[in-house]
């Protein structure tokens, strides 16, 4: 989408962007409950598949359906440097699957990778997968924003840094079982108080989103491009600090 600068154009035009990336982010924002059905419908393959044995043996066709679908699924949700998918990479380095007893060797490691890792997900361990990814978005984000400020763009520049810093705080909120649908600066109040951080970064994070806040409603005196270079190198080293990103 082009951005139109001049007048107060700049910032509908910027505005309307910011909400397809923060629309964007939003659906980034992981369906635990799906990935928990896949791998629960992940399981009961495995355990029709093992019933069939009793019909005559396995089907060496439907294990390697199966374990292909694993792999995909733990690579979604865990990563390819996890412990759970090397295990799997670990069967595809194996001999060639040609008995009955092979099969249910494989059978059982994918069995227990599932349960591993659907273990993981309900208990809340994968968490940190989507942080990393999420702070991986934020990051690049936050670059457009410098490169709009440095252009002489501060309000287009502030609107897109409080974006990420929105949702990052969204993102925590749920993490902590905090309402995330409330006003970002309760959301802020609110991890204070449970001790998430303390009273300095509270402080300025409000600085931060009052800053925003200017951009978003036409405010565009309230700030100017010192204070955005500022806030946009504060988020980026919150987002360091909350998603382990450099």
């Amino acid at each position: 989408m082009t951005i139109f600068f001049g007048g107060r154009n700049h910032l509908t035009k910027t505005r309307s962007r910011v909400l397809l990336i923060d629309g964007g982010m939003a659906m980034l924002n992981p369906n635990h409950q799906r990935y928990v059905n896949r791998l629960e419908q992940l399981l009961e393959e495995v355990q029709q598949i093992l019933e069939s044995r009793k019909g005559g043996g396995i089907e060496t066709p439907k294990v390697n359906a199966l374990k292909l679908k694993t792999k995909n699924i733990i690579k979604i949700t865990c990563g390819q440097a996890s412990d759970y998918y090397k295990e799997l990479e670990g069967l595809s380095r194996n001999e060639p699957i040609d008995s009955d007893f092979k099969l249910f060797d494989v059978l059982e490691t994918v069995e227990a990778v599932l349960q591993g890792a659907l273990s993981d997900l309900k208990g809340g361990f994968l968490i940190r997968q989507e942080f990393i990814v999420a702070g991986e978005i934020f990051s690049s984000v936050l670059d457009q924003s410098q490169y709009l400020n440095e252009k002489g763009f501060k309000d287009p520049a502030a609107v897109l840094a409080r974006v990420a810093l929105e949702d990052t705080l969204r993102r925590i909120a749920r993490q902590e079982t905090i309402d995330d649908s409330q006003k970002a600066s309760k959301i802020n109040d609110e991890l204070k108080k449970m001790g998430r951080y303390g009273e300095p970064m509270r402080s300025q994070i409000q600085s931060w989103l009052a800053i925003g806040n200017s951009a978003a409603h036409g405010d565009f005196n309230d700030f100017d491009e010192k204070q955005v270079k500022s806030m946009i190198e504060g988020i980026r080293g919150f987002l360091a600090q909350e998603f382990q990103i450099s």
